[in-house]
């Protein structure tokens, strides 16, 4: 009759007939579940490409391989090199970014004035897109180091000193007042009256006049024709014109024409200003 030291070797014996040995196939040395065995099904593996981030990728590669050039734009870094990447490294190169300093204290004074929480989070992208390994998390040596919770920790910390006025002034785009679209205009005349420039002195005003007029982009200004402005049936002192190149237009029939109307002030006169917009 056999002992239970007979059925557990039996049992045994099968599971190692059905499954096999968990670690056949791996190196001497590891384990089925090392780093080394996991990103070994991707052998083919090579750096992808993205001119937005690679720029990002060089300056904080050169950081933490204590270089004082950044990398040229377009380096093709190795897998093995990507691996080596921790959470510390990319929490080092932010702190650095917001604070000039790794190892930075707010109980002790130290303040993220030197970068915004956007900044990091649009570093800690750039990074995150050249991983290997593409895991949302990082746990056990393992996954994407740019998703660790201490970079989190780090951006919410320069979070709530933005909030309360201790960090980085924003640069958050804004309108352009009434004085600063004045202050343009002035600079614009004074560059070419001192240099004899036409283009500054006429027809980059007109542009820009054009331009807030409408509260039209650059791109309207860019393409405007001689045949777009015209009379105003109703009224005599107006004109109409079309904004045929604005981003929202997608069909003629919105297009309808803009009213344009005078001015006191002969400097702010788009409709007068409009003949120079077709000079070279």
């Amino acid at each position: 009759m056999p002992t239970a030291s007979d059925v557990g070797d039996m049992l045994n014996g099968m599971e190692a007939a059905i499954g096999g040995d968990e670690n056949e196939g791996v190196p001497d040395g590891a384990t089925a579940y090392t780093p080394a065995i996991a990103y070994a099904a991707n052998n083919n593996w090579m750096m992808p490409r993205n001119e937005k981030y690679e720029h990002t990728l060089c300056a904080f590669m050169a950081f933490i391989h204590g270089r004082q050039e950044r990398y040229v734009k377009g380096t093709l870094f190795t897998r093995e090199q990507l691996l080596q990447i921790q959470p510390q490294h990319v929490h080092d190169y932010l702190a650095n970014k917001a604070f000039h300093k790794i190892n930075f204290s707010i109980d002790a004074g130290d303040r993220p004035i030197h970068a915004r929480s956007s900044h990091l989070e649009q570093l800690k992208k750039g990074i995150s897109y050249f991983m290997v390994d593409k895991d949302p998390h990082y746990m056990n040596g393992q996954g994407n180091p740019t998703k660790h919770s201490s970079l989190r920790k780090l951006i919410e910390t320069v979070k709530l000193c933005e909030v309360r006025g201790e960090g980085a002034p924003s640069k958050t785009k804004r309108a352009m007042t009434l004085e600063e679209f004045q202050m343009e205009l002035k600079m614009l005349r004074e560059y070419g009256d001192k240099n004899a420039d036409y283009n500054y002195r006429v027809k980059y005003c007109a542009m820009a006049l054009w331009q807030y007029h409408l509260i039209g982009r650059i791109d309207d200004v860019c393409n405007f024709g001689m045949g777009n402005p015209k009379g105003h049936g109703t009224f005599d002192f107006a004109a109409k014109t079309k904004v045929q190149w604005s981003k929202n237009v997608r069909d003629e029939a919105k297009c309808p024409d803009q009213i344009l109307l005078g001015a006191e002030d002969p400097e702010k006169f788009v409709v007068y200003k409009f003949i120079y917009l077709k000079t070279y």
